[in-house]
Parts: structure tokens; C-alpha cells; sequence
């Protein structure tokens, strides 16, 4: 079920908001995007996320890794069994890749504290 979520969410169908010929669906299609939703009105239309900010909804690929991936979420730093050593690596992973990505290689820019939020 939870992979049909995000099959749909990926090749699902996106609202169209083409009025006239050349105008084109929005290039970034959202989870949730294409939903039906009341409206003011009392009709329903096909939802279309314009608010990207705090509360914008996942990109339908960055939900499917994270369905693959929740059979193993687990502590990350925190145990010695298999699934916190999966969840470390991939934290460990994700972090170089984001590090990267901002042109920072650790330790030179970034610190990290372990086992806290700051």
C-alpha cells in the first residue's frame, strides 16, 4: 500500500493548468498535488501546491527512499544492532552527501554534535 502512495505520487496525474495551448503543469509535481479538495465555492478541484515553504510536501522520490528505507529506521549513534548500524550509515551517508553538495568537506566549516539537536 504504502509503495502505491508513492507510485502514484510519482507517475500519478498532475492537475492540468494549461488554459492555453504552451502553457505547461507545474515542472516539480508535489505529493498530494492533483488530489481532489473543496474549495470555497463548494466545488471540488484538483489540489495544487503554491506554498513552498515549512510545510511543503515531499517530491513523490524522496518518499518512495523513505518508505524503502523505514523497515531499517533505527537510532542513529545510539546501538549496536544491525538496524542502528543500517540508520548510522545512512545518516553518516546522507550527511557527506549534503556536505558535498554545499561545497563543505567536515571539519572544515561544519560541526556536528552527537546525540543532541542544536
Amino acid at each position: 500500500m504504502l509503495h502505491d502512495v508513492a507510485d502514484r505520487a510519482v507517475h500519478g496525474k498532475l492537475p492540468s493548468t494549461a488554459g492555453s495551448p504552451g502553457e505547461a503543469a507545474p515542472p516539480v509535481p508535489l505529493v498530494g498535488d492533483g488530489t481532489p479538495v473543496a474549495c470555497a465555492d463548494g466545488a471540488e478541484r484538483p489540489y495544487l501546491s503554491m506554498d513552498a515553504a515549512a510545510s511543503t510536501a515531499a517530491l513523490g522520490p524522496v518518499l518512495a527512499r523513505v518508505q524503502e528505507f523505514s523497515p531499517w529506521y533505527s537510532s542513529v549513534h545510539r546501538g549496536a544492532g544491525r538496524k542502528s548500524q543500517i540508520a548510522t550509515a545512512a545518516y553518516e551517508d546522507a550527511h557527506a552527501a549534503a556536505m558535498a553538495f554545499a561545497g563543505r568537506i567536515p571539519p572544515t566549516g561544519a560541526r556536528r554534535v552527537r546525540g543532541r539537536s542544536v
